[in-house]
């Protein structure tokens, strides 16, 4: 698992999450949450933006809330049932489509820790090559994606 964030004038390092080997199932959980927050999002967080995550059970944890207001990190409410329209997700596709152009034999790397890491060089690079324009555009774009749900009463749209 992986975690990154974006803003209009740059981004983060790529995070790879560590599993929780204390959690029920070693698994990830709200403290491995937590450490890739403090690395990846403390040392870039200046107060002058709103943190979006999604509503996934870690990150709505009661441990990641009370970090996130400890830090003074304020975050977007995100209803829990909503369309997808974090731009994050959209950098995920273009990672995605980069890395199978790129490397046609990505399905043949093993669960091995020589290909992992392999595998984690990629996605590094991929995270990388993202031009900011193709961010920019993204959260530019927001509001006007916002105002088509809207219109489209949360139904399908073109986005």
């Amino acid at each position: 698992m992986v975690w990154g964030a974006i803003w209009r004038e740059g981004r983060s390092p790529l995070v790879f999450l560590e599993r929780d080997e204390n959690s029920p199932r070693k698994g990830y959980s709200a403290r491995s949450y937590i450490k890739v927050l403090e690395k990846g999002l403390r040392p870039y967080y200046n107060g002058t933006r709103h943190f979006q995550q999604d509503n996934a059970k870690i990150h709505i944890a009661k441990a990641s809330i009370r970090w996130l207001m400890d830090h003074g990190i304020e975050l977007w409410d995100w209803p829990a049932h909503s369309p997808d329209l974090n731009p994050i997700e959209h950098i995920w596709a273009w990672m995605k489509r980069y890395l199978r152009r790129k490397y046609p034999d990505q399905s043949g790397l093993k669960e091995n820790q020589v290909d992992i890491e392999i595998f984690k060089a990629r996605m590094v690079e991929a995270w990388e090559a993202i031009p900011q324009d193709v961010i920019r555009k993204l959260i530019d774009t927001l509001e006007h994606r916002l105002r088509a749900v809207i219109r489209a009463k949360g139904w399908y749209m073109r986005f």
